[in-house]
């Protein structure tokens, strides 16, 4: 796949919504999850990450290791990964979600988030519905950092719930996005 050619195709604000094509352990344990007490039809395609192409071949995104910005980042996705290019339908300030993106640079990785996120998805399948309440920003996961950063530049992706329990394939099935182009499915 030719980088150069993705990246003329790509504007800063594009969601970048991946799996691991390997089938990577904790991809899959996070795409388990994201799929308990959804409904059967929008349990696909297999989603378990969100990043944000921020230009100039460079993306941001929330990982293990924390918040982080990357060019490096950019060119493995497109290799190793199935990749979904979102674009926003809805205006926004770019410049401020971009700019609120970077403002949490090395912000570390919210494991005990991701495991009421999962312990609510489980509940959920079961019939249990419990909300899960955002009590700080000093550690995050990927569909919270970027839904709050949409949400502060005017775009509230999903108004009914909190950027906590947002997970990446919320980005995918949101009513005002439009899915540009599917990489390596």
């Amino acid at each position: 796949m030719d980088l150069q050619k993705i990246t003329e195709l790509l504007l800063p604000g594009d969601l970048l919504l991946t799996k691991k094509m390997n089938r990577f352990l904790i991809d899959d344990m996070i795409w388990f999850f994201s799929k308990c007490g959804i409904a059967k039809e929008k349990q696909k395609p297999m989603i378990s990450h969100a990043a944000v192409y921020i230009g100039n071949g460079e993306i941001v995104e929330q990982t293990w290791s924390g918040t982080r910005r990357s060019r490096e980042e950019f060119g493995i996705l497109f290799k190793d990964y199935n990749v979904y290019v979102v674009r926003i339908q809805k205006t926004l300030n770019i410049e401020i979600f971009i700019n609120g993106l970077l403002s949490e640079l090395g912000v570390p990785f919210g494991k005990l988030k991701t495991l009421r996120l999962a312990v609510q998805r489980l509940l959920r399948k079961l019939g249990i519905k419990i909300r899960i309440k955002a009590r700080d920003r000093t550690k995050l996961i990927c569909g919270e950092y970027v839904s709050f950063h949409l949400r502060e530049s005017g775009y509230n992706i999903l108004p009914n719930k909190n950027p906590i329990e947002i997970i990446p394939l919320d980005f995918y099935y949101a009513d005002t996005i439009e899915i540009l182009r599917v990489v390596h499915e």
